[in-house]
């Protein structure tokens, strides 16, 4: 990959509008598919379902307990991370809103924060921003980045700290991993991409090692600090609450994780979520495969933790939505695409996995849990 962009912006305008109108674009045809495929036509409805219950409860009324039942039946929310429903509580006491509506108030601002952050970070990489964007748009069950979940938070965290660590603007990079280390357990995968992402930077044009580069060092230390300060008092948090300062991990037991080898989570059970989310971790795992070689050493191990991360737990639910922050495979595809004579096809076989997911996420089933 090429490396030009060395700037975070600023965007011209004409980006600024496209972007957001391509969030208010995606929230409307959200509300238009749930309308027409469930006969709902509540625009709140149409983004709080699901994981958004979990999050609006933790906002209201905080974390509670049990952690887990002795059967390993409980679902916990200690599962699930505090910078969200932190979110969702503040712009609710703030504006006098109802939870679901301080999260939607937030779901516009936090989507177009993620499309800037992957423009920035695919134009910096020397692709085509706007094809890149698009790609990632069209993405399969890219539906999650706009309703109530924090999958467009976690992205925008993640683009915008490698952006910023591109431009050596370690300030905003170890500002925007403090939040992402709390706002989803992936977040701490994403870390030791951060370490060979500086590693790779500093190495390019000398010849130093890296235990002899006292600058690399420096910015290693700059960058963690606070991400490591910011997750311990996480851990402070929890084991105050609940006397386990991992009940994170812990709670993992009541939905369905527990460390183990990696395939055991393949085709665990015979209902249709489970089948499709096999098939869709094989796909991704070909498509890893297959732009290894084109890919820096930084984004390899990137793809690599964003896969074996959940399939060491045992269970392949919800990668279709982990996948969303695969950014150096999207990236890869949308310049394939950009060069290809016939890219229609592949992004027909998009736009019906987009059309196949609403209509899914309208009716409730278990695939867009």
């Amino acid at each position: 990959m090429d490396h030009n962009r060395t700037d975070l912006g600023p965007f011209q305008w004409s980006t600024v509008l496209f972007l957001l109108s391509l969030v208010i674009l995606a929230k409307l045809v959200i509300w238009v598919a749930c309308g027409a495929c469930a006969n709902d036509w509540s625009w709140i409805s149409a983004f709080h379902k699901w994981d958004s219950y979990w999050y609006g409860n933790i906002a209201v009324q905080g974390y509670q307990n049990p952690l887990v039942s002795q059967d390993g039946s409980y679902q916990s929310d200690f599962a699930f991370f505090p910078a969200y429903p932190m979110l969702a509580s503040g712009i609710s006491s703030l504006f006098h809103l109802s939870v679901p509506w301080a999260m939607e108030l937030l779901s516009i601002p936090i989507a177009f924060f993620c499309l800037c952050g992957a423009w920035l970070f695919i134009s910096q990489n020397g692709a085509n921003a706007r094809q890149g964007t698009l790609t990632f748009l069209l993405w399969p069950f890219s539906i999650f980045l706009f309703v109530h979940y924090s999958d467009a938070l976690y992205i925008a965290l993640l683009l915008w700290a490698l952006a910023a660590l591109k431009c050596k603007q370690d300030f905003l990079a170890t500002i925007c991993l403090a939040l992402l280390v709390v706002t989803r357990p992936n977040g701490i995968f994403f870390i030791p991409v951060v370490l060979l992402f500086i590693v790779h930077q500093e190495a390019q044009g000398r010849g130093t090692p890296l235990f002899l580069n006292p600058v690399a060092w420096r910015r290693i230390f700059h960058v963690l600090l606070c991400p490591a300060l910011s997750f311990s008092a996480w851990c402070v948090v929890l084991w105050r609450l609940v006397g386990d300062p991992f009940a994170f991990n812990t709670a993992q037991t009541g939905w369905g994780r527990e460390l183990s080898w990696p395939w055991q989570g393949f085709f665990a059970s015979g209902d249709f979520a489970t089948q499709f989310e096999s098939w869709y971790t094989l796909v991704l795992i070909a498509g890893t495969t297959w732009y290894w070689r084109r890919l820096a050493w930084p984004y390899r191990i990137w793809l690599v933790l964003g896969i074996l991360g959940p399939l060491l737990s045992g269970s392949v639910d919800s990668m279709t939505r982990f996948a969303l922050s695969f950014i150096p495979l999207i990236m890869m595809v949308s310049t394939d695409l950009e060069r290809s004579k016939r890219p229609y096809l592949m992004y027909a076989v998009f736009i019906s996995l987009q059309l196949f997911c609403l209509c899914l996420w309208a009716l409730y089933h278990p695939l867009m849990a």
